[in-house]
């Protein structure tokens, strides 16, 4: 299940996911349930994600409260589901934290990329995407980097990576509704460059307004 979410198959890995988190009793980890509610996002059910999320954030707290936070995929996993539930701050405290533990963790760095997003920190936002990329993180992150350039108005940025995750993960719902959503920003922003007055004269005047 992890494999097939990490290539972009999230409809393919619920299943598995599922199945491992109904009959792998105390071996269910809260990556497990996180992937899953990665998965269910990407498919558009936000609402069992919500759950999930909310079964990470538990697990993951008490394994933190058992060893003293030694382990920093505790950290990375909170952070997901605080950064992907409304809580960035607290996203950006444990994955602050988990990069304390471990400094070249490119999930540490992703996750800490969404608490920046959730915090309207575009360019510390896109710092730590760029760092986990280049550390060779992969998943669904292209799409939120696409969904960041997009809030920023930067669409041509964000065509080009829905593009990308749409190469890795065809028919990706979220990506395609994105890159939909960045054409029609850029053809708005062509259309207002393309009317603005060019060389400091007024436009000239006529009977009826221009449509922009």
């Amino acid at each position: 299940g992890s494999t097939l979410l990490r290539l972009g198959r999230a409809d393919d890995a619920i299943p598995d996911l599922s199945f491992m988190i109904e009959k792998g009793g105390d071996k269910v980890l809260p990556a497990d349930y996180g992937n899953r509610a990665i998965a269910l996002t990407e498919v558009g059910r936000q609402s069992e994600a919500a759950a999930d999320f909310a079964k990470v954030e538990t697990l993951a707290s008490a394994r933190i409260a058992a060893d003293g936070g030694k382990d920093a995929s505790d950290f990375i996993n909170r952070a997901f589901a605080r950064a992907l539930t409304g809580n960035p701050d607290g996203a950006f405290a444990d994955a602050s934290q988990a990069l304390s533990i471990s400094p070249n963790d490119g999930a540490a760095f992703h996750a800490r990329a969404l608490a920046y997003a959730g915090k309207k920190d575009t360019a510390n936002a896109l710092a730590d995407f760029a760092k986990a990329i280049s550390l060779g993180r992969k998943g669904f992150i292209l799409r939120q980097r696409g969904d960041l350039y997009l809030a920023a108005g930067l669409p041509e940025l964000a065509i080009a990576d829905y593009q990308a995750q749409l190469n890795l993960a065809p028919g990706n719902a979220l990506a395609t509704a994105g890159l939909e959503k960045a054409k029609q920003a850029m053809a708005a922003k062509l259309l207002a460059t393309a009317g603005a007055p060019q060389g400091g004269n007024p436009p000239a005047a006529s009977g009826s307004q221009q449509a922009l």
